[in-house]
């Protein structure tokens, strides 16, 4: 699975709101100026989000209005230190997000602060 700018767009979307559907997904992220162009984004935010949710990711929610609402799973998604050990040496990096899928650890970002 790729993490490219709007995966990581998304994934601080779901960091910072606790549920999102597409729709708020894809005015966070694009904030389309007509709707024409908000389907199409829409439609791109969904086939990623039916992904995550396969993947583990994400949890497709409550439906209120006939409208899935998307959550984060906090079973997948983590923080951790980074350590490069070289010959006996370790040396700490700093923290990281990693999202953990089939037991396949994949850092998405470094992170400043904790």
């Amino acid at each position: 699975m790729k993490f490219d700018e709007i995966a990581t767009k998304m994934l601080n979307a779901f960091i910072t709101n606790d549920e999102l559907t597409s729709t708020d997904i894809t005015k966070i992220i694009f904030n389309p100026r007509n709707r024409d162009i908000s389907i199409k984004k829409n439609n791109l935010i969904i086939h990623r989000l039916k992904n995550w949710v396969k993947s583990g990711i994400i949890i497709n929610g409550t439906i209120k209005n006939k409208v899935a609402h998307y959550h984060l799973n906090s079973n997948k998604i983590k923080i951790g230190q980074l350590l490069l050990e070289i010959d006996d040496n370790i040396e700490k990096l700093g923290y990281a997000l990693i999202i953990d899928i089939k037991d396949e650890p994949l850092i998405v970002k470094i992170l400043d602060e904790v």
